[in-house]
């Protein structure tokens, strides 16, 4: 019981740092479209904004993923789960939960595989830059591992709560 709420504890962390992250990119991002229209301004043209701002913007988008689903701020059908049970509830999230991490572990390895043959090949991007692929193609490795985190936390955290649950019946049954 102790390793699981160890190992909750520490994803936890992990995807706090991802939101910090997905923010700081957020910013980035502003500050770079920011310069790149200052630089128009005076004519000196600033090329690698576009590429790396969408980049950012990517990279972000998984992050901000991962940390909206640990913090279970993701999208919720309402309508259908106040139509059941609290247990019946459960057993949908459950299910919900397992079904969206087989999704992200098929989305991390085909990631990753498509991630290692941009890098293999030496692969480059079609702006002026010319960055190696496998740069921005990382960030979806990462957050789909992210995202399999937050769910693996999520299902723990499911664990944990039923184990409480059960505690709490047997002190007042015994």
């Amino acid at each position: 019981m102790k390793i699981v709420k160890m190992i909750t504890y520490i994803i936890g962390k992990i995807l706090e740092v991802a939101g910090i992250i997905a923010g700081l990119l957020i910013f980035l991002i502003a500050a770079m479209v920011l310069i790149s229209v200052a630089g128009r301004n005076i004519m000196i043209p600033i090329h690698w904004v576009e590429p790396i701002s969408v980049y950012f913007f990517i990279a972000a988008s998984y992050m901000a993923a991962a940390f909206a689903m640990y913090n279970v701020e993701h999208i919720k059908i309402d309508i259908l789960t106040n139509l059941f049970s609290r247990k019946t509830n459960k057993v949908l999230e459950t299910f919900m939960m397992i079904v969206s991490l087989v999704f992200f572990i098929f989305l991390t390895k085909h990631s990753w595989v498509m991630m290692h043959s941009s890098y293999v090949k030496h692969a480059k991007d079609l702006s002026i830059i010319q960055v190696p692929i496998w740069i921005p193609q990382s960030s979806l490795v990462i957050g789909s591992v992210l995202l399999c985190l937050a769910i693996i936390r999520h299902l723990l955290l499911l664990f944990l709560k039923d184990q409480h649950e059960a505690a709490n019946e047997t002190q007042v049954l015994g």
